[in-house]
């Protein structure tokens, strides 16, 4: 399976800069789940790597 990525420019947008507690939809081992909406009205959840995660890309893939 191939999963949409975006470049951070596009994550920022999309979650207004928010990476907090407020816009967190869930939190996992591997790291947390934002909501955002992208230009388009497309709504998109958001999982942003944990700094301590030794996960790897396909690891991530994974869990996403």
């Amino acid at each position: 399976m191939d999963l949409p990525t975006f470049d951070l420019s596009t994550t920022v947008d999309a979650t207004n800069n928010q990476f907090s507690s407020n816009n967190e939809l869930e939190k996992g081992g591997y790291g947390s789940v934002y909501k955002g909406v992208l230009a388009n009205g497309t709504k998109i959840a958001v999982k942003r790597l944990s700094k301590n995660s030794n996960q790897g890309l396909q690891e991530f893939k994974t869990e996403v």
